[in-house]
């Protein structure tokens, strides 16, 4: 028995539609009914000779008087033995949209191997009532085509428009302007377009271009790498209709982008605590605060901002100007400090932290639409204070009140949630700790809410060695989740700490749950620590020499591309200070254990652009190509000698869904693909999925996300 489901959906006061391939009438084959009592009528639609069978989905368009319109659903097992497709289930309204516009779906079933040539459904419709139908659906050999069914009425039809309906729509890019293309019906309707975020916390107003019934242009200037979210249009009686859209396309730097530094071309400033950024149009960006090297002038009060397409060379001159101390702003008249940067649909928010001509500390934030331009415009309202130490249970805010270095980032475990971790010190015992904000809801710029603190500090120095424990400091926290090709994820904490005795190196803290779990996972017993990251990476064996210590660490992501940056602190009357940045891999942990966080090598890894005759010194694989998310997915294995070698795809839950490479393979570089399917050629829902390639003696692992 074969189901075939199609999409049925009953709307009220809505629009028109294009062309016709679908034949709908009553059951007596007439197109008008008439009836005084409510009463239960059947509708039949039927493929014309040019379709032969339905389309796999379609929507049934309704414009009424009334509200008290049911879809039947009969006996399952009844109406699947039969060649006709008939209503076996419906489902209510599942989004307030849905609600608003009377939408039901109605699940069909019918017997027999293929896809059936008609559909039959009953409606009950009340006493007296009027109204029009018709049905629309997307061509299932264009894509870009409408099929649309005659319209049958009852009682004489209604007066107004059906609802605009939208099956599919794509989003693309040039330069800043982005242009959004939909199909769907009665589209010359529709007065206002928007991309919307899935959980509408941001919105992004489109200009409507040309219009048709069936097809429909939008475009927007956003300076702005856009996610995934909704297409929604709107018809001027309110009606609304959505579809979802892919998102920008991740584009890759045109420089060097495998590992660099930047040396700030100021005489008498170097960056310290600092926000690295890419923002998935061709450019890093850094945005850091300013330390006097030989005196305490205006330094700190401004944040510099450089951007470039190449780590090591092509960094902007810094942009000082846009962002500084404001006389009319108390709370951070006096300095600026340790900004961090997040983004959000179209817009940017520069967490940062501001002191005060009394020496207190607050975290507040700034917003700008824009950050690829030498001068940046900032909205910084007087009053954008979003965590202090006052009124927080577990700080310490008397004297000068610590509350600075901001880190923010979305919750990995609740989208659309964000988690803002920071400095400041315990009430009861003065000793610095990092603290857990949550945001307040969809607007960040409200003030956060408490979320505790963990308490890594209280771990003692002969077990754990002697950094980050009090009388020192921990500070310039960062926080990241990672994913292993079991699809186990591990929580990270990167933050700076020193006794005073020893150099400032950040130090690497793993958790197997959230840490930000107030109350179960903020105690150190549930804390790896790691040696300095400094040590324990060998930052010292790159092709330049890194001196000092390893402090402010950020973590930066793209596609599958992922790195540390760090301020690499002076020794002695050296007073070049760099921000260092470098590529991360990660090697799979044995025996079920975390994976292993290495340096990317400029020497031995198979990176992006590597020739095809250069030499191949390790194992590896890499996704290959720019189209993060769609189908294929390319792949390119790399062997250092004839080998037996297996390539498989996973998915989250560690599941393999398809082998690609199995046996022996000759030496060199091989570019594979997966097409999106598993190993019975059905296609693989969309998610995030691993490939791994085995080999005697070791493995190499990337992830991926699946879009389509």
């Amino acid at each position: 028995m074969r189901r075939v489901r199609q999409l049925f959906v009953v709307a009220l006061m809505f629009l028109p539609g294009a062309a016709h391939g679908l034949q709908l009438h009553w059951s007596s084959g007439a197109d008008t009914l008439t009836f005084s009592e409510a009463t239960r009528a059947t509708l039949v639609l039927r493929a014309d000779s040019a379709e032969e069978t339905l389309p796999p989905g379609w929507r049934l368009l309704w414009v009424g008087d009334s509200t008290e319109v049911e879809v039947v659903a009969l006996d399952s097992l009844e109406v699947c033995a039969g060649d006709t497709a008939q209503v076996y289930d419906v489902d209510g309204p599942s989004t307030p949209d849905d609600s608003t516009a009377h939408r039901v779906k109605a699940h069909f079933c019918s017997g027999g191997s293929g896809t059936a040539e008609q559909a039959a459904f009953q409606l009950d419709l009340p006493a007296w009532g009027r109204g029009k139908c018709k049905v629309v659906a997307l061509d299932p050999v264009d894509s870009t085509s409408v099929l649309e069914s005659n319209e049958v009425t009852f009682n004489g039809g209604g007066g107004g428009d059906y609802q605009p309906v939208v099956f599919a729509a794509s989003q693309s890019r040039s330069s800043d302007v982005v242009s959004v293309t939909a199909v769907g019906a009665g589209l010359t309707t529709v007065q206002q377009s928007s991309i919307v975020a899935f959980n509408s916390s941001w919105v992004v107003p489109l200009t409507l271009g040309q219009r048709t019934s069936s097809s429909l242009t939008a475009t927007a200037y956003v300076p702005a790498s856009l996610p995934p979210a909704l297409l929604e249009v709107a018809a001027g009686g309110g009606q609304v209709a959505s579809a979802p859209l892919s998102g920008d396309e991740v584009m890759a730097p045109t420089g060097d982008y495998s590992y660099g530094k930047f040396v700030s071309p100021e005489p008498n400033a170097r960056p310290k605590d600092f926000s690295f950024f890419y923002d998935g149009l061709g450019h890093f960006h850094l945005f850091y605060m300013r330390q006097c090297i030989s005196s305490t002038d205006t330094c700190e009060r401004r944040i510099a901002h450089v951007w470039g397409t190449d780590l090591r060379t092509d960094w902007s001159s810094p942009d000082i100007a846009s962002f500084t101390t404001d006389s009319s702003h108390s709370w951070d008249a006096a300095r600026l400090w340790a900004p961090s940067l997040l983004q959000r649909g179209p817009t940017y928010y520069l967490f940062y932290t501001g002191v005060n001509n009394q020496g207190d500390q607050s975290i507040g934030v700034a917003t700008t639409g824009n950050i690829n331009t030498a001068r940046i415009s900032w909205n910084r309202p007087a009053s954008a204070i979003v965590t202090r130490a006052t009124g927080v249970d577990w700080t310490d805010p008397s004297g000068q009140a610590q509350c600075r270095d901001p880190f923010v980032m979305e919750d990995p475990a609740d989208s659309g949630q964000y988690v803002m971790f920071y400095t400041a010190q315990l009430k009861d015992t003065h000793k610095p700790a990092i603290g857990i904000a949550r945001s307040p809801g969809a607007d960040l710029t409200q003030p956060w809410n408490n979320g505790g603190h963990l308490e890594i500090v209280d771990v003692i120095p002969e077990l754990y060695g002697p950094y980050l424990t009090y009388p020192g400091k921990t500070e310039s926290s960062h926080a990241f989740a990672h994913i292993n090709a079991r699809g186990d994820t591990s929580y990270y904490v990167i933050a700076t700490g020193s006794d005073g005795a020893v150099p400032r190196h950040a130090r690497l803290l793993r958790n197997r749950r959230s840490p930000w779990d107030h109350g179960t996972d903020t105690g150190p017993e549930h804390w790896n620590l790691s040696s300095s990251l400094y040590d324990e990476l060998g930052f010292a064996d790159l092709d330049e020499v890194v001196f000092g210590g390893w402090e402010a660490t950020e973590y930066c992501r793209f596609d599958n591309h992922e790195y540390l940056a760090a301020i690499n602190a002076t020794i002695g009357s050296d007073t070049t200070y760099a921000i260092w940045i470098v590529m991360l891999q990660w090697l799979a942990g044995s025996g079920g254990g975390p994976d292993q966080m290495t340096l990317w090598n400029p020497v031995t890894s198979v990176e992006d652009g590597a020739p095809a005759d250069r030499p191949i010194r390790v194992n590896g694989l890499r996704l290959s190509g720019r189209n993060p998310g769609g189908v294929p997915i390319r792949l390119e294995v790399a062997l250092m000698r004839e080998e037996a070698a297996r390539l498989d795809v996973y998915d989250a839950q560690g599941r393999r869904v398809r082998t690609l490479l199995s046996g022996l393979t000759t030496p060199g570089r091989h570019g594979l693909s997966w097409d999106g399917r598993d190993a019975h050629g059905s296609v693989a829902p969309k998610g995030l999925y691993f490939a791994r390639l085995g080999w005697a003696g070791g493995q190499s692992v990337v992830r991926f996300v699946l879009v389509r």
